[in-house]
């Protein structure tokens, strides 16, 4: 029998280790916050688990990875709960 394999999410170390890379040093969640206008805080909330399409998708973009690489398991398969709010821009 075949085995279904499926990717896993990047862990919150390897996010922020790819940031670090991107941003050549400290400052990425930061300069995401500001460019979002959200506090520092809920980046790295994201980063560690919460939802939020929006800063997912501004930290895959700093990453230079698609935002499916980095949450399969949300952007592939489905798993992760939608909320109640505005639409994302892909539906």
């Amino acid at each position: 029998m075949k085995q279904q394999t499926t990717a896993r999410d990047m862990t919150p170390l390897e996010i922020r280790e790819a940031l670090f890379r991107a941003f050549g040093g400290h400052g990425a969640q930061a300069t995401i916050a500001r460019e979002l206008d959200v506090c520092p805080s809920a980046v790295s909330r994201v980063i560690d688990g919460a939802t939020s399409d929006r800063i997912r998708r501004t930290i895959a973009k700093y990453m230079k990875k698609d935002v499916r690489i980095v949450w399969p398991s949300v952007y592939l398969y489905g798993h992760g709960a939608k909320k109640p709010g505005r639409p994302r821009a892909d539906e």
